[in-house]
């Protein structure tokens, strides 16, 4: 394979590569959470089908050499945009829907050299054929496999720990230098054979190629499968050729029919479906946990095995297998959403991928069985491209508009299970075992929506509001029954509670919930030096993460409390369904937008907070965004704290113990004084409030040695003193798994 072996491996790596780099380097500007890189996705799946657009056309209407001729001309145009760095410059402080600006730094920053290595991939495919028909291209397919898996395992597990962000755009723009060299060659080549080795050919001929190792159109940047039992088009001494691992000799099973709207619509829907499953897939992972690239790319990665497998072979999908594997894994991932938050974060990632494979055996086992005639297949390849992204733009752009929940995952479960019973029906063995068969499959189907609607209803009880938006869904419960004096309205993001406010007029002031005096923030308030001094007592409190507002229960006279809130809707729900903003006789401010950019922006302008405390209270569900635990982000805090302040740091969580890294930031500045606290509150029944966790740094000596301080703090656990620092460039949260 030599020179195009290398390019296609070499394209499909860095495919793969640049999306989880490009996805991980603006994760901090638009407030870390999953919905950047499903956007990201978006953006790299209608990228990609524009990429294989171009090199469809080229193929079918250019001349070899006006081929080469583009190549060479969008090659030198893309190395304009080297070295990828993507830019923050135009972005709004307080982007409410980031959705549009992520699609314009990703269009700045890779557009050009994305959309090249998306056309110029299968294009090689198509030049190798034409340069050396008597080769047999297949190698390509597992060349171009390989290096979109290394891409994908590699990142996570060698790129992300080991290398900078700064480094990691770097080599990616030197490999891509290297790519367009290597791609220029390969045009030489064909330059310079064209007249000998396509004679007599119409500029049309590469284009009836299967394509084999290109890019998968509904996978950004994933390989273009050689599709069992389609042999390469009728080149001059091209034998037929048999799939590797194949038992018999490829043979034609379409028709030379031009495709037809029946034939094409399939063609949209399967991969569509896959591609929403995919997508959501994603969001349920990171629901609860975090959006970090293990949890992006381990999704992905399940998804191009079942396009590799698929169309590998017709062995490797079997509808007596995958059959009722569907109807087992449906019904467990039932199981998982009904259980909720008390399954094991690994159980919930397990069932979750499982589910997702078999979804995508189904839909591209299917697929692979309606492939047409070798003459169209440039055609199929295409409309699999825009399946792909259609599904992509149905879960970013539409679902948030037409759903108040994540309810595209209960849609893309039963509309997968939908087709998988049509494909039965009308299979030969579908009809052959008759009646009972299509009734216990009936059956099976009705119970599952039936499942997937009540879990839906069952998520809308007793909502006063639910509001779906870029950055999750929230929802206000109130509880109206029983005893008048435990009436009281409940925020959830995601699944977790985020507070709660009794009406009843002498609770209503109270700090419920992980706000109450025995909890960490509620020792730092009461025992701040300040607090305990007459002549001082006011404080100037910062609070990263608006939620209820139920931290400016502690405010007096002459506080001030500046509240930082990147989601617009949580700002609405807190002034609008509760009342602690509207009661305390604190000052307040709201500042829109991601902290961390807020503040960095406060300090350029030389408007430092001066807060006597500074509260981290930030989760997304049940998370901490990862770029606000991070060194740098430390040394912002730091800034903005006055010289005696204290940080204290919201660690309540079901599955991550957030310890080990705070204490690794205290170590920092330990010859400065700095301890690092821990303050766990068991809850009170009496007093309304809940188990909580909360950290506190700080190196005002007076506070850490006052006695009521003293003994409000709770010893150490096993392995909480490991050294782990999160920087911005580097975090795993799986090593913090409880």
């Amino acid at each position: 394979m030599g020179i195009y072996g290398i390019t296609v491996f070499l394209s499909a790596f860095l495919l793969f590569l640049v999306q989880p780099l490009l996805a991980k380097y603006i994760l901090p500007w638009f407030g870390g959470g999953p919905g950047v890189w499903t956007t990201s996705l978006l953006f790299f799946q209608v990228v990609l089908t524009a990429g294989y657009g171009w090199a469809h056309l080229a193929a079918r209407r250019f001349p070899p050499r006006a081929q080469a001729l583009a190549t060479w001309i969008l090659l030198a145009l893309s190395l304009a945009f080297l070295p990828l760095a993507p830019s923050r410059s135009g972005l709004a402080a307080d982007i409410a829907t980031p959705t549009l600006d992520i699609l314009r730094v990703l269009l700045v920053s890779v557009g050009a050299t994305y959309f090249l290595l998306s056309a110029t991939s299968p294009m090689l495919q198509a030049w190798h054929s034409r340069i050396r028909p008597g080769v047999e291209p297949y190698r390509l397919y597992t060349l171009a496999n390989l290096g979109s898996l290394t891409a994908i395992a590699g990142y996570p597990l060698v790129v992300e720990p080991n290398l900078r962000l700064g480094n990691q755009t770097l080599i990616w723009s030197l490999l891509y230098v290297a790519f367009g060299a290597l791609s220029a060659a390969c045009a030489w080549r064909l330059w310079k054979s064209s007249p000998h080795a396509v004679a007599g050919a119409s500029p049309g001929a590469a284009a009836l190629t299967p394509l084999p190792g290109s890019s998968t159109p509904s996978v950004p940047g994933s390989p273009i499968p050689s599709v069992p039992g389609s042999p390469t088009p009728s080149i001059p001494g091209s034998p037929t050729p048999s799939i590797a691992g194949s038992p018999m000799p490829a043979m034609v099973e379409g028709t030379s029919e031009s495709p037809t709207a029946r034939d094409w619509w399939p063609w949209l829907l399967l991969p569509g479906l896959s591609s929403v499953m995919l997508l959501a897939t994603t969001n349920q992972l990171c629901l609860d946990a975090a959006a970090i690239p293990l949890l992006w790319l381990l999704p992905m990665g399940v998804y191009l095995l079942s396009f590799i497998l698929c169309f590998h072979s017709e062995r490797w999908y079997s509808r007596a297998v995958f059959g009722p594997g569907l109807a087992v894994a449906l019904a467990g991932i039932c199981v998982i959403l009904y259980r909720d938050v008390y399954v094991p974060l690994p159980i919930q990632i397990a069932a979750y991928t499982l589910t997702l494979f078999v979804c995508s055996m189904v839909c591209h086992g299917e697929l692979v069985r309606l492939r047409p005639a070798p003459r169209h297949l440039t055609s199929f390849y295409l409309m699999i491209s825009a399946g792909g992204a259609m599904g992509g733009v149905f879960v970013n752009l539409l679902a948030p508009r037409l759903f108040r929940g994540y309810w595209e995952f209960h849609l893309g479960l039963g509309a997968v299970a939908l087709v998988a019973l049509a494909f039965l029906f009308r299979s030969r063995a579908g009809q052959g075992r008759g009646l009972p068969v299509r009734a216990v499959a009936a059956l099976w189907f009705l119970g599952l929506t039936t499942a997937l609607g009540l879990h839906i209803s069952r998520g809308l009880e007793d909502a006063v509001e639910v509001k779906r938006n870029f950055f999750g869904v929230l929802k206000v419960y109130g509880d109206d029954r029983g005893d008048p004096g435990e009436r009281h309205r409940t925020l959830m993001h995601g699944r977790i509670v985020h507070g709660y406010q009794y009406d009843h007029e002498e609770k209503r002031y109270w700090p419920v919930s992980y706000y109450g005096p025995a909890s960490g923030i509620g020792v730092a308030v009461m025992n701040h030096p300040r607090r305990l001094d007459p002549e001082q007592r006011s404080l100037r409190i910062g609070v990263i993460g608006l939620g209820t507002g139920t931290i400016a229960t502690y405010g007096e006279e002459g506080d001030y409390f500046r509240f930082y809130e990147i989601n617009p809707e949580v700002t609405r729900f807190a002034q609008k369904h509760f009342t602690y903003l509207e009661d305390t006789p604190a000052r307040t401010e709201i500042v829109p937008g991601d902290a961390r950019i807020s503040m960095e922006r406060e300090l350029r302008e030389g408007r430092e907070g001066a807060f006597d405390l500074l509260v981290l209270d930030a989760f997304s569900s049940d998370a901490v965004p990862v770029h606000l635990l991070t060194r740098e982000c430390y040394e912002i805090y730091r800034r903005h704290l006055d010289e005696d302040g204290i940080l204290a740091v919201h660690t309540s969580s079901r599955y991550f113990n957030l310890n080990p890294v705070l204490r690794s930031l205290g170590r920092i500045h330990e010859e400065e004084g700095t301890k690092v606290l821990l303050v766990e509150d068991p809850g009170s029944g009496l007093q309304e409030t809940d188990p909580t966790s909360w950290v506190l740094l700080t190196s005002n000596r007076e506070f850490l040695s006052n006695r009521d301080v003293l003994r409000a703090v709770t010893p150490w656990g096993e392995g909480d003193d490991r050294p782990l620092m999160f920087t911005d460039d580097y975090s795993n949260l799986f090593r913090l798994l409880k």
